[in-house]
This record gives structure tokens, sequence and C-alpha cells, in this order.
């Protein structure tokens, strides 16, 4: 059983910055960052301390990008001090951290949030959606029967979970005709294919079934955009951040 005693010691910190505290929104990784801010200037009853991201991540055991990330987070927001000092001899960038304790200057965006999540559910009728990798496991076994391992394969999303999924526009029946298409052909489509694929069809959202049965028809590989129709009518599919989206839905290259 853990001891814990405030005769080994603890952190003083002010009730009214920890309500403060508590009405803040943040995500669990940017709230572990901020605690260990925390408790390297209120617990040793000091404003700030000199570190590095790279000491923070290990003490964290996270990844150092996502803690800069976080510091950036914070310090956006206003309720960190950090002052890049300068350069060791590992040539880490040394960076001095504190609390923020004014917590009146805290730049809360809350409404700004809200309005944000308003304006992406609105323009749900051209947005490509965040695409989930699902995996098929399959195993192996040698010729002598000892050596097993498994491999990863995507699978393309349904018509039916495009549609459920932030892309009422798509033609699902059509989508799926297409998938089955080419996993006759052993031409299964990857993550990037999707994608594309997606951004076409979202700019003929009324010709969706004609292009797709051409490319079956013509047994073609890919999809093309039809003829006849103007390149100044087809619509733009905005991403918030294109290199965030790839790396949070196929991971890091």
């Amino acid at each position: 059983m853990a001891d814990v005693q405030t005769e080994h010691g603890y952190t003083k910190i002010a009730n009214d910055l920890l309500d403060a505290l508590i009405q803040v929104r943040m995500p669990a990784e940017i709230r572990r960052v901020f605690d260990y801010i925390m408790r390297h200037t209120y617990g040793y009853s000091r404003k700030s301390f000199e570190t590095t991201q790279h000491e923070i991540a290990k003490a964290l055991k996270t990844k150092q990008q996502r803690v800069f990330e976080a510091i950036k987070w914070l310090s956006e927001r206003n309720m960190i001090n950090n002052t890049k000092n300068r350069v060791d001899l590992n040539r880490n960038c040394r960076i001095i951290l504190g609390i923020q304790k004014d917590f009146d200057a805290w730049k809360n965006n809350t409404e700004n949030r809200v309005n944000t999540e308003k304006r992406v559910v609105n323009n749900t009728e051209n947005r490509v959606p965040i695409l989930l990798i699902k995996e098929k496991r399959k195993r192996r076994v040698s010729e002598n029967g000892t050596e097993k391992r498994s491999e990863k394969r995507f699978l393309p999303p349904t018509g039916d979970y495009l549609k459920n999924n932030g892309t009422p526009w798509i033609d699902f029946q059509a989508w799926d005709e297409w998938v089955q298409y080419r996993k006759e052909k052993k031409k299964p489509l990857s993550p990037s294919s999707v994608k594309k694929q997606l951004q076409l069809l979202s700019s003929y959202k009324q010709r969706q079934r004609e292009i797709i049965d051409t490319a079956i028809r013509s047994e073609w590989q890919g999809l093309f955009p039809p003829k006849g129709r103007p390149q100044a009518e087809q619509c733009e599919v905005k991403f918030n951040n294109p290199a965030e989206d790839m790396e949070r839905i196929y991971g890091k290259s």
C-alpha cells in the first residue's frame, strides 16, 4: 500500500488557481504536461524551471512531439510562460517554463471551439470523412509448423459506413460495387486511393453512378472524371490539416 503523507512532501497550490484549472477543457496529454510543469514549479516553491522537451517526454513516457504540441497549446492560451534559454551540448533547446498564475489572462476558447464544431457539421456536404483502418489478420504457419506470423491488410470502408460518418452524399450502393469489383480483380483499394477517389466523387455528386459504372464496364483500375463536365463546376474538398489527418488515420511513415 502506498504511504501517502504530507510529511513526505506536498505541492502547495492556491484554491482559486485549482478551481480555474478545473473549468478548462483540455486533452489528457496536454493536462499531463501542465501538471508536470506545476509539479516542478509549485512543488519546489519556485516560479519557473529550466528543462527540455526531451526531459519532459522521458519523464511522462511519451513522444517528444506530443510534448511540443502540448507546450504550444498551453502557450497559445497564455496558461504557461514559455521562454527559450539556450542550446546545450547535446543540441537540445533548453526552455524555461512556468505557470501563468493570473488565470484571468488565460485564453479559454470554449466559444470558438463550439463555433468550429458547428461549422464542421454544416460543411459535411463536401467533407471527406476520417477513415478508420480495419485490420484483417492472416495467420501463416511454415512447413515445419513452428513459425507463425500475422500481417495487416486494409479493408476499405463500406458505403453504409461512409454514409453514416460524414459523407451523406455518397452513393453507397455504387461504392460497394466498386469495392467488390476491385476485390474480384485482386486489386484491393489502399488508404490513399480511397481518399483520392472520395475526393473525386465529391466533385461529381450527381454522376457518381456514371463514373463507377464506366470504370467497371471498361475494366479500369481507377476512377476518372466524366466527359462533358466543365472544370469550373467542380467543387473543392478542403481539409483542416492534411498532414495531421494522414498521420492520425494511417500512422507515421
